[in-house]
């Protein structure tokens, strides 16, 4: 069996308007299929891409966010010693912030929810977008343009293994399609190997029409 479940297919999206009953779908889906594909939305720079190539994606965890805040927010023509407080400042940050989402990659199953829910593309990590916040209120630097500017809006294309899936984001698939859910997600609570990406797209810069703040 070597069926993969992809929600922009037509033959997959009547695979699931087969079933009224979420429990039947559910263990039919997993006879069925053995991997789904998903979309994970983000911006990366040349040395991150290079990073995913190699190792896959990287769960969240702190030291990750602290990473990738530290190449967003620190700019080459800071002085030094703004550096050291901007460095100090997200030191300080991650050892006092409780974040829900470490431990988790998340990607959505319909690539067309990564244009309403463009703001991974237009800004990043939403795990730092408060932190940018916080930076403004304390240095009066724009740290959300600093976001804007890092990098390339890229999605990522992934094949994950239904082996390694929770029932509960199979089971929103069943919501999605016959039950009207807005959205149609999937967390996997594991780092993701290289082999399962299967393509990583550089896409435009969206455009802001909810007019997230970008200052």
């Amino acid at each position: 069996m070597t069926s993969i479940f992809d929600l922009q297919d037509k033959t997959c999206l009547s695979f699931v308007s087969n079933f009224n009953r979420i429990d039947k779908f559910l263990a039919s889906f997993k006879q069925e299929f053995t991997s789904i594909v998903g979309y994970h939305s983000t911006k990366i720079n040349d040395e991150e891409l290079e990073a995913i190539k190699l190792k896959g994606l990287n769960t969240s965890n702190v030291a990750l966010l602290n990473e990738k805040a530290v190449k967003r927010f620190i700019q080459p023509d800071d002085s030094v010693h703004l550096k050291t407080r901007i460095k100090n400042f997200i030191d300080d940050y991650f050892r006092q912030t409780q974040h829900i989402d470490l431990g988790e990659v998340n990607f959505y199953l319909d690539k067309q929810l990564w244009c309403d829910g463009y703001q991974y593309l237009l800004l990043g990590p939403e795990g730092l977008i408060e932190l940018a916040d916080k930076l403004r209120e304390e240095f009066n630097l724009s740290f959300r343009d600093r976001m804007l500017k890092f990098g390339k809006p890229a999605i990522i294309h992934v094949s994950i293994p239904v082996r390694n899936v929770e029932s509960r984001w199979i089971e929103g698939i069943f919501e999605y399609k016959n039950k009207g859910w807005p959205d149609c997600c999937l967390v996997i609570k594991h780092n993701l190997d290289p082999e399962y990406i299967t393509n990583i797209e550089f896409v435009s810069p969206p455009d802001n029409w909810l007019r997230i703040p970008t200052y």
